[in-house]
């Protein structure tokens, strides 16, 4: 019995813990780590605990994987949507804690050989699933554990929504200063996405080309340019796109 009660202390303090390291965390990366420092303390025993987000793409991306607490690692790897659908919740249950078949999800989500025992917890924000916490191990979680767990999965789920709001904003100051810095330059600038699609026109292009900034706006710049040139600066947006950005001409 006085063993019981030190692990719930134990436990109370490591979700007290938890939270204000959720709370003073500004960054993704800063949330997940303390995610995984949390689950691993909650859990009891030796875990596998790994976070799990949907992406814009309505992916699910693994994004921190811990073994231990010196084995924290920050991922990005994607599940096959079959993976999730099939390995993970054959019958369609994707809102509640599940004990999931750790055979079956090994390959996936590289479980050690040993692992027998894997559980899902979402990450419920209101009404929509952000993501899941998955906790593998020996053994079964204690019910206290898994209620623990649970308790963390939702404050993980209120920290990410507040960094989430936070990135927004400051996208949406950035775009308003981007917006006034060219409002008015007598510059002509185009913003243009990987296969020169045109996402931002300054005004400057109908006094330099004559065209409507609403002509502009969602076509192909390479529509415009003869085939030569074209494909000359589609090789140059396929070289750029995937290294830090740079000046180029």
């Amino acid at each position: 019995l006085l063993r019981e009660q030190e692990r719930s202390a134990d436990r109370e303090r490591g979700l007290r813990e938890a939270g204000g390291a959720l709370v003073a965390a500004s960054t993704r990366e800063e949330i997940y780590e303390a995610a995984m420092d949390a689950m691993l303390a909650l859990a009891e025993g030796e875990r596998h605990a790994m976070l799990a987000l949907f992406t814009d793409s309505v992916k699910l991306c693994i994004v921190a994987s811990q073994k231990s607490r010196s084995a924290r690692t920050l991922e990005d790897w994607i599940l096959l949507e079959s993976e999730v659908d099939e390995v993970f919740f054959p019958e369609g249950e994707t809102g509640k804690v599940q004990r999931l078949d750790a055979d079956r999800a090994r390959p996936i989500l590289r479980l050690a050989d040993g692992i027998t025992r894997l559980t899902a917890f979402p990450l419920f924000l209101r009404e929509t699933i952000l993501g899941y916490v998955f906790v593998a191990g020996h053994t079964d979680l204690a019910r206290a554990s898994s209620n623990a767990l649970r308790t963390l999965a939702a404050n993980v789920a209120l920290s990410l929504e507040s960094v989430t709001l936070a990135e927004d904003l400051h996208r949406r100051r950035s775009e308003a200063r981007f917006g006034s810095l060219v409002q008015h330059s007598s510059d002509l600038i185009t913003v243009i996405e990987a296969d020169s699609t045109i996402t931002y026109q300054s005004p400057a292009v109908e006094r330099v080309l004559g065209y409507e900034r609403s002509e502009l706006v969602g076509t192909k710049l390479v529509s415009l340019m003869d085939a030569q040139e074209a494909q000359r600066l589609l090789s140059l947006l396929s070289s750029v796109n995937d290294s830090s950005p740079e000046a180029v001409e």
